[in-house]
Protein backbone atom coordinates (compact mmCIF):
# COMPACT_ATOMS: atom_id res chain seq x y z
CA UNK A 1 0.00 0.00 0.00
CA UNK A 2 1.30 3.34 -0.64
CA UNK A 3 2.27 5.56 1.78
CA UNK A 4 0.35 9.03 2.02
CA UNK A 5 2.77 11.69 2.67
CA UNK A 6 0.97 14.32 5.17
CA UNK A 7 3.75 16.39 4.71
CA UNK A 8 3.13 17.09 1.11
CA UNK A 9 -0.83 17.17 2.39
CA UNK A 10 -0.23 19.97 4.71
CA UNK A 11 2.11 21.64 2.88
CA UNK A 12 -0.45 22.09 -0.39
CA UNK A 13 -2.66 22.88 1.87
CA UNK A 14 -1.37 26.00 3.03
CA UNK A 15 -0.29 27.00 -0.10
CA UNK A 16 -4.19 26.38 -1.44
CA UNK A 17 -4.94 29.05 1.32
CA UNK A 18 -2.27 31.42 0.76
CA UNK A 19 -3.17 31.33 -3.51
CA UNK A 20 -6.99 31.83 -2.53
CA UNK A 21 -6.41 34.90 -0.38
CA UNK A 22 -4.08 36.62 -2.45
CA UNK A 23 -6.41 35.97 -6.03
CA UNK A 24 -9.83 37.31 -3.50
CA UNK A 25 -8.05 40.33 -2.71
CA UNK A 26 -6.30 40.71 -6.41
CA UNK A 27 -9.94 40.07 -7.60
CA UNK A 28 -11.27 43.26 -5.63
CA UNK A 29 -8.59 45.69 -6.81
CA UNK A 30 -9.07 47.11 -10.17
CA UNK A 31 -7.50 46.24 -13.47
CA UNK A 32 -3.76 47.66 -14.11
CA UNK A 33 -5.29 49.09 -17.40
CA UNK A 34 -8.90 50.39 -17.42
CA UNK A 35 -9.15 49.26 -20.71
CA UNK A 36 -8.59 45.53 -20.23
CA UNK A 37 -10.36 44.32 -17.18
CA UNK A 38 -9.02 40.97 -17.44
CA UNK A 39 -5.68 42.03 -17.29
CA UNK A 40 -4.31 40.98 -13.78
CA UNK A 41 -0.64 41.06 -12.39
CA UNK A 42 -1.47 37.13 -11.03
CA UNK A 43 0.53 37.47 -7.52
CA UNK A 44 -1.15 33.68 -6.52
CA UNK A 45 0.90 32.61 -9.40
CA UNK A 46 3.57 32.72 -7.22
CA UNK A 47 2.21 30.45 -4.43
CA UNK A 48 1.34 27.77 -7.35
CA UNK A 49 4.56 28.15 -8.72
CA UNK A 50 6.04 27.89 -5.73
CA UNK A 51 3.76 24.38 -5.13
CA UNK A 52 5.01 22.48 -8.19
CA UNK A 53 8.49 23.59 -7.50
CA UNK A 54 8.71 22.39 -3.92
CA UNK A 55 5.99 19.96 -3.51
CA UNK A 56 5.42 18.33 -6.71
CA UNK A 57 3.66 18.60 -10.07
CA UNK A 58 0.80 16.50 -9.02
CA UNK A 59 0.09 18.33 -6.28
CA UNK A 60 0.70 22.02 -7.89
CA UNK A 61 -2.26 20.94 -10.80
CA UNK A 62 -4.29 19.75 -7.99
CA UNK A 63 -3.98 23.25 -5.88
CA UNK A 64 -4.35 24.71 -9.18
CA UNK A 65 -7.83 23.60 -9.98
CA UNK A 66 -9.19 23.95 -6.38
CA UNK A 67 -7.93 27.20 -6.54
CA UNK A 68 -9.87 28.24 -9.73
CA UNK A 69 -12.87 26.61 -8.53
CA UNK A 70 -13.25 28.52 -5.01
CA UNK A 71 -11.93 31.94 -6.31
CA UNK A 72 -15.57 31.00 -8.64
CA UNK A 73 -17.43 30.42 -5.37
CA UNK A 74 -16.09 33.10 -2.98
CA UNK A 75 -16.37 35.95 -5.84
CA UNK A 76 -19.61 34.32 -7.17
CA UNK A 77 -18.68 34.69 -10.83
CA UNK A 78 -18.74 31.10 -12.05
CA UNK A 79 -19.00 32.55 -15.58
CA UNK A 80 -15.19 33.20 -14.78
CA UNK A 81 -14.36 29.36 -14.97
CA UNK A 82 -14.86 29.25 -18.89
CA UNK A 83 -11.40 31.56 -19.04
CA UNK A 84 -9.72 30.57 -15.78
CA UNK A 85 -9.58 26.74 -15.97
CA UNK A 86 -8.69 26.50 -19.63
CA UNK A 87 -5.96 29.45 -19.70
CA UNK A 88 -4.82 28.00 -16.14
CA UNK A 89 -4.28 24.39 -17.54
CA UNK A 90 -2.72 25.19 -20.95
CA UNK A 91 -0.08 27.53 -18.82
CA UNK A 92 0.83 25.09 -16.39
CA UNK A 93 1.41 21.92 -18.60
CA UNK A 94 3.84 24.81 -20.60
CA UNK A 95 5.60 25.58 -17.47
CA UNK A 96 5.50 22.20 -16.15
CA UNK A 97 7.19 20.82 -19.45
CA UNK A 98 9.92 23.91 -19.15
CA UNK A 99 10.61 23.09 -15.62
CA UNK A 100 11.46 19.53 -16.50
CA UNK A 101 13.84 20.28 -19.47
CA UNK A 102 16.00 21.89 -16.80
CA UNK A 103 16.95 24.67 -18.97
CA UNK A 104 14.79 27.71 -18.33
CA UNK A 105 14.88 29.99 -15.50
CA UNK A 106 12.09 30.14 -13.22
CA UNK A 107 11.26 33.83 -14.24
CA UNK A 108 11.28 32.65 -17.78
CA UNK A 109 9.21 29.96 -17.57
CA UNK A 110 6.78 32.00 -15.60
CA UNK A 111 6.85 34.73 -18.58
CA UNK A 112 6.07 31.86 -20.61
CA UNK A 113 3.29 30.85 -18.72
CA UNK A 114 1.57 34.70 -18.52
CA UNK A 115 1.76 34.88 -21.86
CA UNK A 116 0.08 31.45 -23.03
CA UNK A 117 -2.48 32.20 -20.17
CA UNK A 118 -3.65 35.44 -21.71
CA UNK A 119 -3.44 33.83 -25.24
CA UNK A 120 -6.05 30.72 -24.23
CA UNK A 121 -8.22 33.42 -22.26
CA UNK A 122 -8.51 35.66 -26.03
CA UNK A 123 -9.11 32.34 -27.83
CA UNK A 124 -11.99 31.68 -25.47
CA UNK A 125 -13.39 34.75 -25.30
CA UNK A 126 -13.04 34.83 -29.12
CA UNK A 127 -14.59 31.04 -29.03
CA UNK A 128 -17.71 33.00 -27.26
CA UNK A 129 -17.74 36.52 -28.34
CA UNK A 130 -16.68 36.93 -31.60
CA UNK A 131 -13.48 37.30 -33.57
CA UNK A 132 -13.32 41.17 -32.49
CA UNK A 133 -11.52 40.50 -28.98
CA UNK A 134 -8.24 39.49 -31.31
CA UNK A 135 -7.24 43.47 -31.19
CA UNK A 136 -6.18 43.13 -27.50
CA UNK A 137 -3.97 40.11 -28.03
CA UNK A 138 -1.05 42.29 -28.74
CA UNK A 139 -1.79 43.96 -25.42
CA UNK A 140 -2.65 40.91 -23.68
CA UNK A 141 0.81 39.03 -24.18
CA UNK A 142 2.76 42.27 -23.75
CA UNK A 143 1.11 42.36 -20.21
CA UNK A 144 1.01 38.63 -20.05
CA UNK A 145 4.79 38.73 -20.64
CA UNK A 146 5.79 41.21 -17.70
CA UNK A 147 3.25 39.68 -15.52
CA UNK A 148 4.72 36.22 -15.50
CA UNK A 149 7.78 37.47 -15.36
CA UNK A 150 7.75 39.71 -12.36
CA UNK A 151 5.92 36.65 -10.73
CA UNK A 152 8.54 34.71 -11.25
CA UNK A 153 11.22 36.57 -10.26
CA UNK A 154 9.40 36.92 -6.98
CA UNK A 155 9.03 33.07 -6.79
CA UNK A 156 12.72 32.58 -7.16
CA UNK A 157 13.95 35.22 -4.31
CA UNK A 158 11.13 33.58 -1.87
CA UNK A 159 12.47 30.39 -2.27
CA UNK A 160 15.78 31.36 -2.31
CA UNK A 161 14.79 33.04 1.30
CA UNK A 162 13.34 29.83 2.35
CA UNK A 163 16.08 27.70 1.44
CA UNK A 164 18.55 30.14 3.10
CA UNK A 165 16.01 30.39 6.10
CA UNK A 166 16.03 26.13 5.87
CA UNK A 167 20.04 26.16 5.65
CA UNK A 168 20.27 28.06 8.89
CA UNK A 169 17.74 26.18 10.48
CA UNK A 170 19.61 23.16 10.06
CA UNK A 171 22.60 24.11 10.55
CA UNK A 172 21.66 25.18 14.23
CA UNK A 173 20.03 21.87 14.67
CA UNK A 174 22.96 19.70 13.68
CA UNK A 175 21.31 18.34 10.96
CA UNK A 176 22.08 17.96 6.87
CA UNK A 177 20.57 20.77 4.73
CA UNK A 178 18.06 19.87 2.44
CA UNK A 179 16.36 17.27 4.64
CA UNK A 180 13.36 18.79 5.98
CA UNK A 181 12.59 16.55 8.45
CA UNK A 182 16.07 16.42 9.71
CA UNK A 183 14.54 18.39 12.56
CA UNK A 184 11.78 15.31 13.86
CA UNK A 185 13.93 12.91 13.25
CA UNK A 186 16.81 14.22 15.25
CA UNK A 187 14.32 15.06 17.53
CA UNK A 188 12.89 11.46 17.69
CA UNK A 189 16.64 10.12 18.48
CA UNK A 190 17.60 12.55 21.06
CA UNK A 191 14.40 11.49 23.02
CA UNK A 192 15.09 7.64 21.84
CA UNK A 193 18.37 7.92 23.33
CA UNK A 194 17.70 9.92 26.56
CA UNK A 195 14.66 7.20 27.22
CA UNK A 196 17.05 4.31 26.59
CA UNK A 197 19.47 5.96 28.99
CA UNK A 198 17.28 6.31 31.36
CA UNK A 199 15.87 2.79 31.86
CA UNK A 200 19.64 1.75 31.68
CA UNK A 201 20.22 4.16 34.55
CA UNK A 202 17.00 3.21 36.45
CA UNK A 203 18.46 -0.54 35.89
CA UNK A 204 22.09 0.02 37.34
CA UNK A 205 20.31 1.91 40.03
CA UNK A 206 17.88 -1.43 41.03
CA UNK A 207 20.99 -4.11 40.50
CA UNK A 208 23.11 -1.51 42.67
CA UNK A 209 20.26 -2.03 45.51
CA UNK A 210 20.23 -5.39 45.49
Amino acid sequence: MKRIDTRKIARSALLLAASLIISLIENALPPLVPALPYAKLGLSNVVLLACFLTVGFKEGFIVLVLRCLLTAVFSGNYSALLWSVPAALASYILMAFMIRLKIFSVAATSAAGGMTHNLVQILVAAAIIGDSVFLYMPYMLVIGFFAGLFTGVCCHFCLATADRLNEKKMTDFGGEVGKDCDIIENAEDKSDAGESKTDDGNDSRSEDKH
